[in-house]
């Protein structure tokens, strides 16, 4: 047994805050879930691999589009959305970190 295998007052309090700010942010916000079949573990390797080199390379696009629009301070202005379309989720959880070429 972990020696955190109880959650203290404190951590229940933190996920209850994270919960009710993740349910107050409009679904545009929020992350949509991943396309089924997409760079998941039942692929073959050399197709796993495919598909996330394609979902990195995507991402990476859509970050470079949103770079324009950044301000100083954080933020995006608004007309990002309307030039570079749906933000896309980072493909890490899915893929791992991305392969540097070689």
């Amino acid at each position: 047994m972990t020696r955190h295998a109880r959650p203290t007052p404190t951590h229940l309090a933190a996920l209850a805050l994270a919960a009710g700010l993740l349910a107050s942010l409009p679904a545009a916000a929020q992350v949509p879930a991943p396309a089924p079949g997409r760079a998941s573990g039942n692929l073959p390797l050399q197709d796993r691999d495919q598909a996330c080199a394609q979902l990195w390379r995507d991402y990476q696009r859509s970050q470079a589009c949103y770079n324009r629009f950044r301000v100083v301070g954080g933020g995006l202005r608004q007309e990002a959305y309307a030039s570079c379309g749906q933000p896309l989720p980072d493909p890490s959880a899915q893929c791992g970190p991305p392969v540097l070429p070689r």
